[in-house]
């Protein structure tokens, strides 16, 4: 999985991970061959959901990022092929509406007016 950068991801990492409490972020581009890789970002990107992982399955993918600790890890998926991983330890806790607010700050989708 490679790692973007540049000022916008910085920023969208940046105000993500104050927003949610995590520890840190990693904004991923997504090829075709790196879904097999790992499932849970595979899963984030083409169900378009956010995902939430604990123990063992966020560590995983935290070593996959070379992030420094993983014990949980909060995937938002962002069109067409960006998933924000955010990884600590205040991401188990985090309540579902703030889930929903962060995956709907980086959703493809506008409001109608």
């Amino acid at each position: 999985m490679a790692i973007t950068g540049g000022a916008l991801a910085d920023a969208i990492q940046t105000e993500l991970k104050r927003f949610t409490g995590a520890d840190q972020a990693r904004l991923v581009h997504v090829d075709d061959a790196q879904l097999n890789a790992s499932p849970a970002v595979a899963d984030a990107l083409t169900a378009e959901l956010a995902i939430r992982l604990d123990g063992d399955e966020a560590r995983r993918l935290g070593d996959a990022l070379q992030l420094e600790e993983a014990p949980a890890a909060l995937l938002l998926p962002m069109r067409p092929d960006h998933v924000l991983v955010l990884v600590g330890e205040r991401l188990r806790d985090l309540p579902t509406e703030r889930v929903d607010a962060a995956a709907a700050l980086l959703s493809p989708e506008r409001p109608r007016r």
